[in-house]
């Protein structure tokens, strides 16, 4: 019978207990992998996200796709509590890296290190509370498994946009370059499911035959009525028709979510090192915050 790994409960996470393996480097970056210490043994650190919106196509960025997701979703709690690790993430790796920079900046003439943070900014004004960019990887070690509905696997070419999204992520490992540093999610199994649009269209009607033909002389026939009728004095009732107004909100809502503790700053767009096969996944984004090291 064919078991699989799950990943971890953000709630059962303990920072504390995340520990920094090997350490690889070339000319022009540093990658330090990252494990989890659970019950005394050590294994990947995979989260699961919440449900969250996709409006986006991938985007192909040499042996990689970029995807930005927006951190809006299903359910308001889950997408907080998601981002809200995210930003104690960010925390813990700039702590660390403080207290390892003589060996982790090694390679890098400087005094200060930019760090980029996971959660962006987007430039899409509905999407206030920000983006997590995840890379689908697909090469000879290693690809992305993407699926439809959990159950159909895709190619990464067929990614619906207008659909719900989850994701199993590594938090896999710290890349390092003379830019900055960051950290780099590696999606295991992204999972769509499109979001259902009712579709209707008008039925055809007799009615519209009629209404088509246009009584422009009914004067007429009112000319004539009022004369037969103007010696007689009836009652008549007037018959007030009200046209009921509805008011529709075009825009599509989402329930989202506040990054909590999210430092303000401005994103910069993330630069791809391909140096070998070690690193030849790990995002090379140029930073947002000054880190003294």
């Amino acid at each position: 019978m064919q078991t699989f790994n799950t990943p971890l409960k953000l709630s059962d996470i303990n920072f504390d207990n995340i520990v920094y393996k090997d350490i690889k480097s070339n000319s022009n970056k540093t990658v330090i992998f990252l494990k989890y210490k659970d019950n005394n043994t050590l294994r990947n650190l995979a989260i699961q996200t919440p449900s969250l919106i996709n409006i986006n196509n991938p985007i192909k960025k040499g042996n990689h796709w970029d995807l930005d997701v927006p951190l809006t979703g299903k359910k308001t709690e889950k997408v907080n509590e998601f981002a809200t690790f995210l930003n104690k993430l960010d925390q813990k790796v700039i702590y660390d890296a403080r207290i390892n920079s003589s060996k982790w900046f090694q390679n890098f003439d400087t005094d200060e290190m930019n760090y980029q943070e996971i959660i962006r900014t987007s430039d899409d004004k509905r999407f206030s509370n920000g983006i997590v960019r995840v890379k689908l990887i697909k090469n000879n070690d290693f690809h992305t498994i993407v699926q439809l509905n959990n159950k159909t696997n895709i190619g990464i070419d067929k990614i619906p946009k207008n659909s719900w999204v989850k994701m199993i992520i590594e938090v896999h490992a710290i890349w390092i370059n003379k830019n900055g540093f960051g950290i780099f999610l590696k999606p295991v199994l992204i999972s769509f499911n499109p979001i259902e649009l009712n579709k209707y269209r008008f039925i055809e009607d007799s009615e519209d035959e009629v209404d088509d033909v246009i009584d422009s002389e009914n004067c007429v026939f009112i000319a004539s009525n009022h004369a037969n009728n103007k010696t007689n004095d009836l009652e008549t009732s007037n018959l007030r028709l009200v046209n009921d107004s509805l008011d529709i909100d075009a825009s599509t809502k989402f329930s989202s979510t506040s990054s909590d503790n999210k430092q303000n700053s401005t994103v910069s767009s993330s630069s791809d090192n391909d140096d070998d096969d070690n690193n030849d996944n790990v995002d090379d984004t140029i930073p947002i915050n000054n880190v003294n090291i």
